[in-house]
């Protein structure tokens, strides 16, 4: 069995009619040009004679040569030859899509969408410039515009758009305190007024801290201990001696004893050891509220 065959060529002398114009420069692509014939469903059904049996369209690749024309291989004959709308396969029509892969001299993919145009009946020459549309018929050229003018005018400002869900909240305010107090090496409370104690004799495994409502000067600290919530951070430093210092996290919110409070820590750094009746200071970090 004989089919009808038919030409495509790729004529990129019409691709930019009559030249490109001055701000324009065109750079030479290359690449294959897929041919891909696409048979409709009805074309596919029981009544159409006579219809070989078992015929199916392949696709045909071809290629854009260095010279920027269309050819059956690199270096090949100008040209593709691709299957006609030949009776004998009982169609009404014969589509074909047009697929490029193309690169330009630096070897840099360039975007080129697919293309169609209907398969003749006879054989002839189909060029594809005349055949895709108007905006794709540079086929072996890419155009580069010239230098961008000045920016025009803002336009008017658009309608404000709606609020956007609440954002989770936020880490606590970042107050900070000292209290000074006298340190006692008593374990376990209550400490005595303007003193404060720790429930263990090496600050590293400190659980619990115990500092009384008045501080060493005599103030009243109730309010400035009451805020102070889980994750909020202590220094608990010798007056004197900054070597001697441990720092503590809260690992929950600080109880209110009405002289004294608990304040459930846990060690996170420091180093040396308290005296007994130091002046020592609580500097307090990340108060709540």
């Amino acid at each position: 069995m004989t089919l009808i065959n038919f030409t495509v060529h790729y004529d990129v002398l019409q691709a930019v009619a009559p030249s490109p114009p001055g701000d324009v420069v065109t750079v030479a692509l290359s690449g294959t040009v897929e041919f891909v014939p696409k048979i409709s469903a009805p074309a596919q059904s029981a009544g159409y004679s006579p219809r070989p049996a078992g015929v199916v369209l392949a696709p045909v690749v071809a290629v854009i040569d260095a010279d920027g024309q269309l050819k059956d291989a690199v270096g090949g004959n100008v040209g593709v030859r691709l299957v006609a709308c030949d009776p004998v396969l009982g169609l009404a029509n014969l589509p074909y899509i047009v697929r490029f892969a193309l690169v330009d001299v630096n070897a840099k993919p360039v975007a080129f969408p697919a293309a169609s145009f209907e398969a003749p009946a006879t054989d002839t020459v189909v060029n594809l410039v005349n055949v895709m549309p108007v905006a794709w018929g540079v086929s072996a050229q890419v155009v580069a515009l010239g230098p961008a003018g000045p920016a025009g005018p803002a336009g008017p400002q658009g309608l404000q758009g709606p609020a956007g869900p609440q954002g989770p909240p936020g880490p606590a305010s970042g107050h900070v305190g000292t209290i000074q107090y006298n340190f006692s090496t008593q374990l376990t409370p209550p400490p005595i007024t303007k003193g404060f104690r720790l429930d263990t004799a090496d600050p590293t495994v400190t659980a619990n801290i115990y500092p009384s409502t008045t501080s060493r000067p005599g103030g009243d600290v109730t309010n400035m201990l009451s805020l102070l919530d889980m994750g909020a951070t202590i220094t608990v430093q010798d007056y004197a001696n900054s070597a001697v210092s441990h720092n503590y996290t809260l690992t929950a919110a600080a109880i209110n004893n009405t002289t004294y409070f608990t304040l459930p820590v846990s060690w996170t750094g420091g180093a040396g050891a308290y005296g007994n009746n130091r002046t020592t200071v609580l500097i307090v970090n990340q108060l709540s509220g």
